[in-house]
């Protein structure tokens, strides 16, 4: 609430403001009480952000029956890492910058990073078939009428290290 302090009501008491039926030892169990409900739930909390972190897999990834990456995914991850750090150590290359990199440009957006909307066709209006009568709607999917690549995943650049051999599953 506003304009109350951290302090407890019994630490910023007067004597006088005490109730003659006052005991402190109930008091004391009580605030008690309600430290170890906090640390509790604080446990909780903290459990639960723990659990958040382990969901760092991608979409993409195929775990074996123990939970695993398999060894394939594991080869790729790491001669990934291997090209963007061999790039990374080039002088005349910046991996923000992929087109500095020996990258092209790409395929599907033609370098610009976006794409027309699947759903309006670019309109960011969505028609409704069955009647025309009926009033049209903007386009929830989309950002006025553009969808970001999903390819290059909005750079317009693929960088020459991304190209790595996929194995058939």
């Amino acid at each position: 609430m506003p304009g109350w302090d951290d302090k407890s009501d019994l630490e910023t008491a007067s004597p006088e403001s005490v109730p003659s039926n006052f005991v402190e030892s109930e008091t004391n169990a009580w605030l008690e009480e309600k430290e170890q409900q906090q640390q509790s739930n604080d446990d909780a909390d903290n459990n639960k952000n723990n659990e958040d972190d382990d969901d760092d897999i991608d979409d993409e990834e195929i775990l074996d029956t123990h939970g695993n990456v398999p060894s394939e995914q594991l080869r790729q991850r790491l001669e990934m890492q291997w090209r963007v750090a061999s790039h990374v150590q080039d002088d005349n290359c910046d991996v923000y910058q992929p087109h500095t990199c020996g990258g092209e440009p790409c395929q599907l957006c033609r370098g610009r990073g976006w794409n027309d909307c699947r759903f309006c066709h670019g309109t960011s209006v969505l028609w409704s078939r069955p009647s025309l009568a009926t009033p049209p709607t903007s386009c929830k999917i989309c950002h006025q009428g553009v969808e970001t690549c999903a390819y290059c995943k909005g750079s317009g650049w693929i960088a020459s290290w991304t190209d790595l051999q996929t194995s058939s599953r």
